[in-house]
């Protein structure tokens, strides 16, 4: 490969103030928010590793990378020592590709330094085998003291990716896997309300839990207010600085991101129609529990079969996340025949496609006006609650039988945690039957904060308790 390949992606290289002009760093430097992605503290720029970032396109994997050489420049090192690379735009063809790429810049960078360099690989899952490359790279002994970050927007693809590089992926490879999804409501709450200090759950005994969520409450207005955001616009920048601007979302934002599923759609080789039925099928049905059946039923989709494929690829590809039934209350096992329920990745990716299927052509018009639909606003929030779960705990579960509770939350070496979503003003003692056959749990409500000392159940605005969540 040509040096001049690799320039024309790091003209900072030559000129240290070119990197100003990059429109990553332009957006960061004139947003309204000040917006620091979790992923950012979990990657140790001082050790031999291997990293993987896995997320969503959109949600600022590349602005990472792009603040990363810019922390690394102000610090005065030199600039030749940072290597970005975009493989959706840079024709990296195949492994073989990936593996001159690192010959050449090594060959070269080594000439001058043997200090530590960085080399930052964008969107990795655009070339096939791309870890092949890194592993060619890694046993030919040109990766020590570099630091090496790949992101990509499959999830699979860049498991498989890391699978292919066992014991070349530096110390405690399990951390060396980050997942980089849309802000949690805390985080969001961060972005919005800068300065504020949240006290973090961590106890999770139904008491544990309510005087932390007690704690929480002094800042009850605040946190409201922002949860009402948050069900608009999700955890992606590009929304959330949209609506900051302007108190509503631009179609265009709308329209990009959507265009980002519309492009993993065509590169999966799936058909686009499919999917919207799909899609529509599962917004139709208000998140409540479904077989794959039952989607065939309501789409031009034959075979169940083809719907579990699509419900795969949508999932790795960080738009829809399936949460199943445990056999028995108070089990582990999985029920895999029963009905699933599917929730959406994130609120804005919710509206997005909700917009769409529908085919409206003001999205924020649909979105404003779907949320004044309680049972609908409550159902979202179940989905919320149901994503910052599954992203905290090992595992989460469900249970049907006459009764429901909606999370069964499974901690290594804890007790469960039994969680219902309640997005109404007042709780009633229905609302408790089945948190009473297992002994107490969590209720999440629209606004009460309450404990039942007779059946160990904690009552607590779901805005409170998702602020306390750190995921």
């Amino acid at each position: 490969m040509e040096l001049s390949l690799l320039l024309e992606q790091n003209r900072f290289w030559e000129d240290k103030t070119a990197l100003k002009s990059d429109p990553h760093i332009k957006a960061l430097s004139v947003s309204p928010l000040k917006i620091t992605h979790p992923a950012a503290g979990r990657i140790s720029l001082n050790e031999d590793r291997v990293y993987i970032i896995r997320g969503p396109r959109q949600v600022g994997k590349t602005t990472l990378l792009k603040a990363t050489i810019k922390k690394l420049l102000d610090k005065n090192i030199d600039p030749r020592r940072v290597l970005y690379f975009a493989f959706d735009i840079g024709g990296i063809k195949d492994n073989r590709d990936v593996s001159d790429l690192l010959k050449t810049y090594l060959g070269w960078i080594r000439r001058y330094t043997h200090k530590r360099v960085w080399i930052l690989l964008d969107e990795v899952t655009y070339t096939p085998d791309w870890s092949t490359g890194v592993k060619a790279a890694f046993d030919l002994g040109i990766l020590g003291n570099v630091t090496l970050v790949a992101t990509g927007s499959s999830s699979i693809d860049l498991k498989k990716g890391g699978d292919r590089l066992p014991g070349r992926r530096g110390i405690e490879p399990e951390k060396n896997d980050i997942e980089m999804l849309p802000l949690s409501f805390r985080s969001f709450l961060a972005s919005v309300q800068p300065g504020i200090e949240i006290p973090t759950i961590s106890g999770f005994s139904c008491r544990d839990i309510h005087d932390t969520v007690t704690q929480i409450s002094f800042h009850g207005d605040i946190i409201k207010r922002a949860f009402e955001l948050y069900l608009i616009c999700g955890g992606y920048p590009l929304s959330m600085v949209s609506y900051h601007k302007d108190e509503k979302i631009d179609e265009s934002v709308f329209y990009t991101y959507l265009q980002t599923i519309l492009g993993d759609i065509a590169k999966g080789g799936k058909r686009e129609i499919y999917s919207r039925e799909l899609l529509y099928a599962l917004i139709s049905k208000r998140f409540e529990p479904v077989t794959w059946d039952v989607i065939t039923q309501l789409t031009s989709i034959g075979s169940h079969n083809t719907v579990a494929e699509y419900i795969d690829f949508f999932e790795a590809s960080f738009v829809l996340k399936s949460l199943y039934q445990t056999k028995s209350l108070g089990g582990r096992d999985i029920s895999f025949r029963k009905r699933r329920k599917v929730y959406f990745i994130d609120p804005f990716t919710f509206h997005t496609l909700n917009a769409w299927c529908g085919g409206s052509p003001d999205s924020f018009a649909t979105t404003r006006k779907i949320l004044t639909d309680s049972a609908i606003k409550g159902k979202l929030a179940e989905n919320v609650i149901g994503i910052h779960l599954i992203r905290y705990f090992h595992s989460v579960l469900f249970w049907r039988n006459k009764c429901e509770i909606d999370f069964i939350c499974i901690k290594e070496r804890s007790p469960y945690l039994y969680i219902e979503s309640k997005h109404q003003p007042i709780i009633t003692s229905d609302d408790k039957v089945g948190l009473k056959k297992v002994s107490g749990g969590v209720i999440l409500s629209r606004d009460t904060l309450a404990f039942d000392e007779t059946n160990n159940i904690a009552i607590l605005p779901v805005s409170y308790f998702l602020a306390g969540l750190e995921v």
